[in-house]
């Protein structure tokens, strides 16, 4: 077997187990005597948290990766050099996500006699794991500019860029949590420490629009945060009125910047950048 074959069908296999270890963490039924991943979550409560239908992101995000599977191990993509590049990344991130679940819901819940710190910071770093392994495959995809077809914006690029976004998100959240189980109570202050978090997941993900080229990969990221903003006021508003103001003015600054990047597109050819023509 070839390495581009093995490479095919290693993204399939961890695709496969990925879906499992969250739905299965989903139901409760991985290492954790019944305990859900939200539940868990919950127990860490901050005003940073969404409303709980926010979480359904997780589905297309899900659909688009097993799409990217299923595409790029196609015989016709066999020996392309988007999935040479991006395969053993995208199998990087499928692996630290099906190690997450199942040691993210062996902590048990917070505040419980059986309840363990340590994974919880095990299970920060499994996250920055598969950070890192997402933001190499945006750096590779927004690099690669206009090698890139249709087909592997829709089915590469899409997915990818929403998952990226997401998991940065996740990461500002996750690194709260662990400071919280560390015993860190500033983080309990509520609407000032989850106004922060708020602040800092829009630095970021606004850095990540005005480096991406305009693509849809980049109304994707817009999307995706929307999404969770939107889902932070609805959820938190009510109990927080300055967690709530600062949800929706990071709407206005992102769709600003969103809108900025998809206006002034930028294109590539490998790592030469020039402005896109009208």
């Amino acid at each position: 077997m070839n390495n581009d074959r093995l490479r095919q069908i290693t993204v399939i296999v961890l695709s496969i187990t990925q879906l499992a270890a969250n739905a299965l963490g989903g139901a409760g039924l991985l290492f954790s005597n019944g305990i859900t991943v939200g539940e868990i979550s919950d127990s860490f409560r901050t005003f940073f948290t969404p409303a709980g239908y926010t979480f359904a992101v997780w589905g297309p995000i899900y659909l688009g990766l097993t799409a990217y599977a299923i595409y790029q191990a196609l015989p016709s993509q066999t020996e392309r050099t988007i999935h040479r590049r991006v395969g053993w990344l995208a199998a990087s991130a499928a692996l630290s996500n099906t190690i997450w679940t199942p040691l993210f819901t062996s902590a048990g819940i917070y505040g419980t006699e059986g309840f363990s710190p340590l994974i919880v910071v095990l299970s920060l770093v499994v996250l920055a794991w598969m950070l890192a392994s997402l933001a190499a495959i945006f750096v590779i995809i927004r690099n690669m500019g206009n090698a890139l077809t249709a087909w592997d914006r829709a089915l590469v690029e899409v997915p990818f860029y929403g998952y990226f976004a997401w998991v940065n998100v996740a990461m500002v959240a996750s690194g709260t949590t662990t400071l919280i189980a560390l015993g860190w109570e500033g983080t309990q202050v509520g609407p000032i420490a989850s106004s922060a978090m708020i602040a800092a997941a829009t630095l970021i993900v606004a850095s990540l629009l005005l480096y991406s080229n305009g693509t849809p990969g980049t109304v994707v990221i817009l999307a995706v945060l929307l999404w969770a903003l939107i889902g932070v006021y609805v959820g938190n508003n009510p109990q927080a009125e300055l967690v709530g103001t600062s949800a929706v003015m990071a709407c206005g600054v992102l769709v600003g910047v969103g809108l900025y990047r998809m206006n002034n597109r930028l294109e590539t050819t490998g790592s030469v950048q020039t402005p896109a023509t009208a």
